[in-house]
């Protein structure tokens, strides 16, 4: 049986965060961001001026979605399941995919929700493409969305924290991308997925912690030391420059043995990473679908921002590989795609 990708639709906030802003908010120097991150712009979820959360993670989801459902005329009603993918939820319960089909008026519908970091989107699609293999389902709507807004504390002293904290804040970005994966055959075509976890014996290089009850900072422990016990969000950039790379060209040899594959979606951690991922690749400058310099990471939706511009571009019987590595926990996963 073959599966389609039916139609991909994005969504982002209104909240456009250039460089510049990043100066004016967090004190982080321009020139620091682009030399380190090679990214000039992101989008966040709260208002600069009010300094207020305005999207919620639900909020980005269903506006993807209703994108995706009007320009595929594709109706609510037709839709048999919903697998949704996020790294950051709104809550642990109830899951932000169940929260999704209330706001679309649906009921009695099979819905699934992945917690993941950049593997999840296709993590999502693999495994819409095996609920398809049931006689009574058709359509899956898969989402991908993210939104490290709820993690950024603005009444932080940001002069005083190290690069490898300031990176959070550069990096990555809030956004989200809805598909329709169905049986019928239209725009891509899925000839393979890869989803496999590689990092047994090796420590990962990210982490997102969600905290249960905090108690009061004691009086004998400095402000730093708290902030340090309670950081919502750590990462080893110099270990995912090192190793994701590495993991990429072992993806793609198996997705793309004979090296005929036109387009190329590469992992997007940010510009200075792909753009080395691109120069050690066999694709052609032109042929690579990178948005992260202007999108920033959106994690688990980025991979729907790639595919939107590869559905406008590609060609019946040309192929891409559109490539994700999760590096929590150094995950590969890969997609093999054809237009038809």
């Amino acid at each position: 049986m073959e599966y389609y990708i039916e139609g991909v639709a994005t969504y982002l906030p209104e909240y456009s965060i250039s460089n510049k802003d990043i100066n004016k908010l967090f004190k982080i120097p321009e020139e620091w961001i682009e030399y380190t991150t090679g990214n000039t712009n992101r989008y966040y979820s709260f208002d600069m001026a009010s300094k207020e959360i305005k999207y919620s993670t639900l909020d980005l989801s269903v506006g993807a979605v209703k994108k995706v459902l009007t320009e595929s005329n594709c109706k609510v009603e037709n839709i048999d399941a919903i697998v949704l993918s996020t790294g950051t939820p709104d809550n642990l319960i109830p899951a932000t995919v169940n929260l999704l089909a209330e706001e679309l008026k649906i009921n009695k519908i099979s819905t699934y929700q992945i917690l993941a970091g950049c593997s999840g989107a296709i993590q999502a699609i693999d495994f819409a493409t095996a609920l398809l293999s049931r006689d009574e389902i058709s359509k899956v709507l898969v989402v991908g969305v993210d939104s490290v807004a709820k993690f950024i504390d603005l009444s932080r002293d940001f002069r005083s924290m190290k690069s490898s904290e300031l990176i959070n804040y550069v990096l990555f970005g809030d956004g989200a991308g809805a598909a329709i994966i169905s049986k019928v055959p239209s725009n891509l075509r899925i000839k393979k997925v890869i989803n496999q976890l590689v990092g047994l014996g090796e420590s990962g290089a990210q982490k997102i912690k969600w905290f249960g009850y905090i108690p009061d900072k004691p009086e004998d422990m400095a402000v730093k030391e708290w902030h340090k016990l309670f950081t919502p969000v750590e990462e080893n950039y110099l270990k995912i420059s090192e190793l994701v790379p590495i993991l990429t060209e072992d993806i793609l040899s198996k997705l793309d043995e004979d090296n005929k594959g036109k387009f190329f979606l590469p992992p997007q951690l940010n510009k200075l990473m792909t753009d080395k991922i691109i120069l050690n690749s066999n694709y052609k400058y032109d042929d690579v679908i990178n948005v992260v310099d202007k999108i920033g990471n959106c994690g688990n939706a980025l991979p729907y921002f790639q595919l939107e511009k590869l559905i406008s571009r590609i060609k019946s019987g040309e192929t891409a590989v559109c490539v994700s590595i999760e590096s929590s926990k150094w995950v590969e996963t890969g997609m093999l795609l054809e237009g038809c």
